[in-house]
C-alpha cells in the first residue's frame, strides 16, 4: 500500500508543517524535539485538542503514545514517528484498532511527502522510511 499517496490529514495541518519547514524547522538536529513540540501545539490547536507531552527516551525499541498521560514518547527526534503517533492523540484513541495503524501511517507519510517531497523522497531513496519501498517508481 500507497501509504504517502493517501491524504487523510486536513488542509491546515498541511500548512501548519509547510510553514515550520519553511521556517528552517529542521535545520538544526539540536532543536528538533524543541520544534517537534512547537509543531505539536500548532497541530494541537488545529484539531481541537490540548497539546500533548512530547518527551524522548532513547532507551525504548519504538516511538509510542501513553493514552492516559497523553504523551508522545519518542525514541528519535524523527518528524514521521511524531506524526504518526500525534495521530493517536489527535483521536485519542477513537479510530478502531484495525484501522488505526493504516490511518497513522498514512497521515504521517502523507503529509511528509505533500510538505516536503524532496526530503521525503531522499529519506526514502535511502531506506529511512519504514512502510515506503526505496525501489518504487511514484517517489
Amino acid at each position: 500500500m500507497k501509504y504517502f499517496k493517501r491524504k487523510v490529514f486536513k488542509p491546515e495541518e498541511a500548512r501548519v508543517l509547510s510553514d515550520a519547514i519553511a521556517k528552517g524547522f529542521w535545520k538544526n538536529p539540536n532543536k528538533r524535539l524543541d520544534n517537534i513540540r512547537l509543531l505539536s501545539v500548532e497541530l494541537s490547536k488545529v484539531n481541537n485538542v490540548s497539546p500533548p507531552t512530547v518527551i524522548l527516551v532513547d532507551s525504548i525499541p519504538s516511538s509510542q503514545y501513553d493514552l492516559v498521560a497523553k504523551c508522545i514518547i519518542l525514541n528519535t527526534p524523527s518528524l514521521v514517528s511524531f506524526l504518526h503517533q500525534f495521530v493517536f492523540h489527535k483521536f485519542n484513541g477513537y479510530v478502531p484498532p484495525a484501522f488505526f495503524e493504516d490511518y497513522a501511517r498514512a497521515y504521517a507519510l502523507g503529509l511528509f511527502y505533500t510538505c516536503a517531497p524532496q526530503s521525503f523522497k531522499k529519506a526514502a531513496k535511502e531506506g529511512k522510511l519504514i512502510h515506503v519501498d526505496p525501489e518504487d517508481k511514484d517517489i
